[in-house]
């Protein structure tokens, strides 16, 4: 289980980040806050590379595997769905 304030910083990215508009085609806002986000995180090196995308690299310590997380930045849009409009009102801060 997380540490009580890193859940509360965790929704609270999710929640200025759901607040951006972001489709597939105009991502721009949504990526830089990702890019800020990693840079106060001590990434070693954070860009965007010419399809918008997001890049961190953290050096390890320690010999070992690496890891890649990869996610989607853009927002799908299915108006009029329940359990996507829920979500949206969960993490924009409508509901508590």
């Amino acid at each position: 289980m997380l540490d009580k304030s890193i859940h509360e910083e965790t929704i609270s990215f999710a929640q200025e980040i759901i607040r951006v508009n972001s489709p597939s085609w105009h991502k721009e806002g949504v990526a830089e806050l990702v890019k800020q986000k990693m840079q106060a995180l001590g990434y070693d090196s954070v860009w965007v590379d010419s399809f918008g995308n997001v890049i961190g690299i953290r050096i390890g310590k320690r010999p070992g595997p690496v890891i890649l997380f990869d996610g989607h930045m853009d927002v799908a849009l299915l108006e009029g769905k329940k359990i996507i409009s829920n979500f949206i009102k969960y993490f924009s801060g409508q509901f508590s």
